[in-house]
């Protein structure tokens, strides 16, 4: 059940703050003063507070969570408009011998804004048709999402994958929700030029007060080789604690090992190679992936800190032939894109 997974490190703060508070909670007098009702009032309001904060935290992390595992049907889009596009600019109607690949976390759509509830409908909307424009630019096949929303209250109430889809001119596209609530909606997603063969969701187990995360698992064949089916998945880690994201990566592996096809994994770890015992190494052995230069610092994707936290891995039928960290300020994250070729000697699956 989710409670036996909850990392009980996350409260050790409030409770021993509540302690202390519960320890200094000045006495009542018989007559106290105006200073000390002050502080009375002040360390219980403080300690409801908290106490508030946790049972909130606890009922709304356990009932937000989406689905432990299902299957998602993927979205479509038959646009003749859109075709001929795809087939021009894209060239996923012939054999090509590289695949385009690029990973976002798109913030809830905020841009580098404080916080997506701050900002307007259309402000959404316009930061979305910035990344949908360098997209474009960018032309890759396959795009990951994190922090991808469906419809929610908190960032204008539409859904932001199949937005960006529709302006982006991708065909197929997938969306996850790993935090599924009244009126809130988001997770992981994929677009895609090829199509989407099979997409499946996984979320990780809640760790109460922090929101859920998961990932995205997709099923794409090859650009012109329909026999050749790669499966590429979209992923958003914890950001609080290295036994979380150990304990997140050790699920991906369970899911991803068995499966013997050339992989793609994206997106945003919160961690990097160098960190100690990090959660990154971890899944890169297990699975035997590969990154582009994972110990280089010349490659900061999260503007707050100037780290490396977005990657992508690759297994080792395929091979790197170009990958760049793109500059445009169009999330807290920068997008990170790569070119790929299959080595030679993969076999068709």
């Amino acid at each position: 059940m989710w409670w036996l997974a909850v990392d009980y490190q996350i409260w050790i703060v409030p409770a021993c703050l509540a302690l202390l508070l519960v320890f200094f909670l000045p006495r009542r007098q018989r007559n106290p003063g105006w200073r000390e009702r002050i502080a009375h009032r002040l360390f219980l309001v403080v300690l409801r507070s908290i106490c508030l904060f946790a049972i909130v935290a606890l009922l709304f992390t356990a009932f937000a969570a989406g689905v432990s595992q299902q299957t998602v049907s993927p979205h479509v889009r038959k646009n003749s408009v859109t075709r001929s596009r795809q087939a021009s600019d894209f060239g996923t109607q012939r054999e090509t011998s590289t695949l385009k690949v690029l990973t976002l976390n798109l913030a809830h759509g905020r841009a580098n804004g404080f916080h997506q509830a701050m900002q307007s409908k259309e402000a959404i909307r316009q930061n979305l048709r910035r990344i949908a424009a360098m997209l474009e630019r960018e032309k890759p096949i396959i795009v990951a999402l994190q922090e991808a929303d469906g419809p929610s209250l908190w960032s204008g109430g539409f859904d932001h994958v199949s937005y960006l889809a529709e302006k982006a001119s991708f065909d197929s596209f997938a969306r996850a929700e790993h935090v599924r609530a009244w009126r809130m909606s988001y997770g992981t997603a994929m677009l895609s030029q090829a199509e989407i063969l099979l997409a499946e969701s996984f979320t990780f187990d809640p760790m109460p007060p922090l929101m859920p995360k998961g990932f995205l698992t997709t099923r794409i064949a090859w650009p012109g080789k329909p026999d050749l089916q790669v499966d590429v998945v979209s992923v958003h880690l914890d950001f609080s604690l290295s036994a979380n994201r150990r304990r997140q990566v050790r699920r991906m592996i369970a899911e991803l090992d068995p499966r013997g096809r050339p992989l793609i994994v994206m997106g945003d770890f919160n961690c990097d190679f160098m960190a100690r015992r990090s959660a990154l190494s971890e899944l890169a052995e297990a699975l035997d992936l590969q990154a582009y230069e994972q110990d280089s610092t010349q490659m900061a994707t999260f503007a707050l800190t100037r780290k490396r936290i977005d990657w992508i891995l690759i297994s080792r039928d395929l091979a790197f032939v170009s990958h760049q960290t793109l500059p445009d300020e169009l999330s807290d994250h920068f997008a990170v894109t790569a070119e790929l070729r299959l080595v030679t000697g993969t076999s068709q699956r």
